[in-house]
């Protein structure tokens, strides 16, 4: 379905060709050829505590079997998808929100222990536990003796 319908202009042998008509028909061919569903990238708050970091990814709408989390090669990949539908015998005449793809990637450090991550969806929020790896923890005060 394209967003903006551009009719050419009605040309003789006398008037100039429009140059925008074109560009309004490649735009129009791009749109038809979009996928579907719109990639949407949530908000996130990063907060770093002594032993970990955490994610909390803005995600309304969704449930928890819809995310997929994976890391590879030092890379977090957070994506959901979420399917509209309207429900049988039902006439949709305005449609304000519908089906999306979510997806955001994370670089992780050396200092986060990949084995350990782990994730817990509520209200909304996805929260992502990132674990520190023993060598980045803080380490205790110790004395030191004078010889």
């Amino acid at each position: 379905m394209a967003f903006v319908t551009v009719k050419p202009a009605a040309r003789s042998r006398y008037t100039a060709r429009a140059p925008f008509n074109d560009l309004g028909q490649v735009f129009n061919s791009l749109r038809a050829a979009a996928p579907t569903a719109p990639v949407f990238r949530p908000a996130v708050n990063v907060m770093e505590h002594e032993r970990q970091f955490t994610l909390q990814v803005a995600a309304p709408g969704l449930e928890r079997k819809d995310f997929e989390l994976s890391v590879e090669k030092g890379v977090l990949q957070i994506v959901a998808q979420r399917d509209a539908s309207t429900a049988e015998g039902c006439t949709l005449h305005r449609q304000g929100f519908g089906a999306y793809q979510l997806k955001r990637s994370f670089r992780l450090g050396k200092e986060i222990d990949e084995a350990n991550i782990t994730a817990v969806y509520e209200q909304g929020i996805l929260t992502v536990s990132l674990p520190k790896t023993a060598a980045a923890q803080p380490k205790p005060a110790r004395k030191i003796a004078i010889g």
